[in-house]
């Protein structure tokens, strides 16, 4: 089992530690307060991040940042594609100015978004109207992903 140790937070500010970085991708436990914490997986790119956020227990969520984006805040729609595999649709995702949120459902449908993203090579993100956003390359995404996934097994019995 992993043992997570991340400086305690204080009120407002989130503390992170890094348990595993491979080229673009870091994994990390953040700490929210003593007894909140959740494990990132971040891929930086430019001015732009994709972080998928977990802490054991649903939803899972991702998050897109480009600096450059002003999408306001709100509800909005998104697509989501992964190579040349069917799209998929992150409606409802939370925008807020330059980053949009989006929780995966607990179901199949969110493990196979997590599969597509571990497996793939490029993550386009567009508008409903396919106009696009932004894209990373996912490499490295398989062994970030499979951190996650330990460091949130780590976190078993710290979030109660």
């Amino acid at each position: 089992m992993l043992a997570l140790t991340v400086p305690p937070a204080r009120a407002g500010r989130i503390r992170t530690a890094p348990i595993y970085q491979q080229g673009a991708w870091v994994v990390q436990v953040a700490a929210f307060s003593p007894r909140a914490l959740a494990c990132v997986a971040q891929l930086h790119q430019g001015q732009a991040t994709f972080s998928i956020w977990a802490n054991g227990a649903p939803p899972v969520r991702l998050q897109f940042y480009a600096k450059t984006w002003h999408l306001g805040r709100g509800s909005t729609d998104l697509v989501m594609q992964i190579d040349k595999r069917p799209p998929w649709r992150l409606t409802h995702a939370q925008a807020t100015a330059n980053s949009v949120l989006f929780d995966l459902p607990a179901n199949g449908a969110g493990k196979g978004v997590l599969r597509d993203i571990m497996q793939g090579h490029r993550l386009n993100l567009k508008t409903t109207a396919g106009a696009p956003l932004q894209h990373w390359s996912l490499k490295g995404s398989g062994a970030a992903l499979r951190a996650l996934i330990d460091c949130t097994k780590g976190l078993a019995g710290t979030n109660r």
